[in-house]
């Protein structure tokens, strides 16, 4: 009797086990093809942070939100809007030049109270004019 549990107990250690790494593991968002929350220029949602910072948190941190505006800082894997959108890329991307109207969408992380910027992360171009 007592190799009987000691069987039962290993598998449902076993079917436990399991069970925690797929609700641990889950598949990582992939933002490129998610639908957008959000549509707000660079202004609109920098006011927004500005105006309610717990309130703007609430409303974009882990969404998924375009942000157009003219791009002030460029670099091989992020750009800045505003000085105060901070946007980072998985890829490096062609030249953009600053000044440049751009439309972006990435994940909200939420505000950088050291550096005073809303970071986003995982953007890529929706437009480049």
């Amino acid at each position: 009797m007592s190799s009987k549990r000691l069987v039962l107990v290993v598998f449902v250690f076993f079917l436990g086990s399991i069970g925690l790494y797929l609700f641990i593991a889950k598949d990582h968002r992939n933002i490129e093809v998610e639908d957008v929350v959000y549509a707000v220029s660079a202004k609109q949602l920098m006011d927004d942070f500005e105006n309610n910072h717990e309130k703007a948190i609430l409303k974009y941190s882990n969404q998924t939100i375009t942000v157009s505006g003219v791009a002030k800082q460029v670099s091989n894997r992020s750009l800045v809007f505003h000085d105060k959108i901070h946007c980072s890329f998985n890829d490096t991307f062609a030249a953009v030049l600053p000044q440049s109207l751009i439309t972006v969408k990435g994940r909200c992380v939420g505000f950088d109270d050291l550096l005073g910027e809303i970071k986003l992360d995982q953007c890529n171009f929706v437009s480049n004019e």
